[in-house]
């Protein structure tokens, strides 16, 4: 088993409904009921051997300050089944396995977000880039033993198989 930890190498908020780009922050939540905030995460792709597998993902972000009200806010990643409430100051976790991409050629996102007008006036701010408490997509990996191919070893069977049929056969005549 092998654990890779990717930080992201861009973050930016989004303010919904007039797509304004705030770099090197992550807010998340409502501010009135016309600005709202989800945060794009963005990972380069990331290398794994043949012969593994990703067993688990989990984003990892401290929440450095909360603005507004400080009601808990549910913070979704890229999907709504995927969430965690976010209450307080504190380090939280979303399980993102289902959001790695198949493919790792490209860079991808992970982008958070809530949904309802419920979380008005309570902005998340994580910790965008220090060192202690930054981001980190964390990647549980694990290694599976190479399986050989099932023609290659049929084929070994057939000709042991073959070779004492002939000997068998000589011997009775």
């Amino acid at each position: 088993m092998r654990i890779l930890q990717i930080y992201p190498i861009q973050v930016e908020s989004i303010i919904k409904h007039c797509d304004h780009k705030i770099k090197d922050s992550i807010l998340i939540g409502g501010g009135t009921d016309y600005m709202s905030f989800h945060a794009n995460l963005t990972f380069l792709p990331f290398t794994i051997n043949p012969n593994e597998s990703i067993v688990k993902a989990t984003l990892k972000l401290y929440c450095k300050k909360i603005w507004g009200n400080h009601n808990s806010t549910t913070i979704h990643a890229n999907d709504d089944q995927v969430s965690a409430t976010v209450s307080k100051k504190d380090y939280y976790e979303w399980e993102v396995t289902n959001c790695i991409p198949s493919s790792m050629e490209h860079s991808f996102d992970l982008t958070l977000f809530t949904n309802g007008s419920y979380d008005c006036c309570s902005i998340k701010e994580f910790e965008a880039f220090y060192q202690d408490k930054k981001p980190v997509l964390e990647i549980v990996l694990e290694t599976t033993d190479p399986n050989p191919s099932s023609d290659i070893v049929s084929s070994i069977e057939d000709c042991i198989a073959d070779k004492q049929m002939r000997s068998h056969i000589k011997i009775w005549h």
